[in-house]
């Protein structure tokens, strides 16, 4: 029982840590300055949390630290300074906390107290990267408010019962762990569009006018989508790299996943996107008969939603700010497709149907390949 309290404390502050390193030193050097905690013998080595040059200095940096957790974009330039910070603060707390243990038992402790730590933070920096791309700051401050209030909460529970904190960690851990694929894609999906849009602001980019739309396909996904076109052979309208975005009931397609749109002349209806789970290509068919598609400008993307009214399907997909003329030029050719019922239609009547402005008799762009 007595290793498990100590690797509850250890564990518990450097979980905390990870999420805020400044506050749970601070907490717990002010809880053993002001005597709010006796502490064990085993313990004896926490008291120097206590000493007030470390309570002045976490007290000055959690104060820097406050303020720049609330402001949109600043929180992230702030978690990526601390990618390494925190988890190594969080060896020196926990190395403090396990105080004089076989050589073993503390070298499994400060593993698990970094393994935590950096585990809450990539959890942390992925989530406000997400929030900072909504439009207004209130979500931002909110979740940094909850974050304190948890570090807070997390820090009396981990110094009145280690035990049970030691249990809360752990399973908050695995849930962190079952989670960390979705959250890394979406950190990944994020950044990619980032920083495409500080390469090349919006309205910039490749694919303008009447520029013929992309087909290239790899030989990988070339095979893929053949086993999803009924018909063979088939000609590619577009073959469009992309990232898929918010979905429900959507049969599975994941989302935060690069790959690409592909739509063929054989099969008007229905679309197919190419991505990668793991280490092969995968493909996924939607259907979009019936369906309305919208070309919607974000912060960070281009989107282009297809929403299906009766069976309350929705599929995003993004592309790059730049690219927003590839991403209007793709919904209306959807539009098209869908108004004409899955029949072939000539380049001018796709663009009158789809209801685009501009001059009807110019060329779609839209390149044909037969796939034999």
């Amino acid at each position: 029982m007595d290793i498990l309290e100590t690797l509850g404390v250890a564990l518990g502050l450097g979980a905390l840590a990870g999420v805020n390193l400044y506050l749970t030193v601070l907490l717990t050097g002010l809880a053993i300055r002001f005597d709010f905690l006796q502490l064990a013998a085993k313990y004896a080595e926490l008291e120097v949390l206590g000493h007030p040059a470390v309570i002045t200095v976490a007290a000055v940096l959690f104060a820097v630290e406050f303020f720049a957790d609330k402001i949109p974009w600043v929180d992230s330039l702030w978690d990526s300074i601390h990618t390494i910070v925190r988890p190594a603060g969080a060896v020196l707390v926990a190395m403090a906390a396990l105080g004089e243990l076989e050589p073993g038992l503390e070298v499994v402790g400060a593993l698990l107290a970094c393994a935590a730590a950096a585990t809450f933070h990539s959890a942390k920096a992925t989530a406000r990267l997400i929030f900072n791309t909504s439009p207004e700051p209130v979500s931002n401050v909110v979740v940094s408010v909850a974050e304190d209030a948890a570090v807070v909460g997390g820090v009396a529970l981990v110094l009145l019962n280690p035990v049970l904190a030691f249990f809360v960690i752990s399973a908050a851990l695995v849930c962190l762990c079952l989670v960390t694929p979705q959250l890394f894609r979406s950190f990944r999906a994020n950044a990619y569009l980032m920083w495409s849009k500080l390469r090349m602001p919006g309205g910039l980019g490749v694919g303008k006018g009447s520029d013929p739309l992309p087909v290239a396909l790899s030989a990988d996904e070339d095979i893929v989508l053949s086993t999803q076109v009924d018909r063979q052979p088939y000609r590619i309208s577009w073959a469009a790299p992309c990232i898929t975005g918010k979905t429900k009931r959507a049969a599975g397609v994941p989302r935060n996943t690069f790959g690409k749109l592909v739509a063929t002349e054989e099969d008007r209806l229905k679309i197919v996107f190419i991505g990668r789970r793991l280490f092969r290509h995968v493909a996924w068919n939607i259907d979009v008969a019936g369906c309305e598609v919208i070309h919607q400008s974000q912060f960070l993307s281009e989107n282009v939603v297809v929403y299906d009214r009766a069976k309350k399907r929705q599929i995003t997909i993004r592309f790059p700010r730049a690219s927003g003329d590839l991403a209007e030029r793709l919904a209306l050719d959807l539009k098209a497709r869908i108004a004409a019922g899955g029949a072939a239609v000539s380049d001018r009547d796709a663009l009158a149907i789809a209801g685009a402005p501009g001059d009807a008799d110019s060329p779609a762009g839209v390149e044909e390949r037969r796939v034999k």
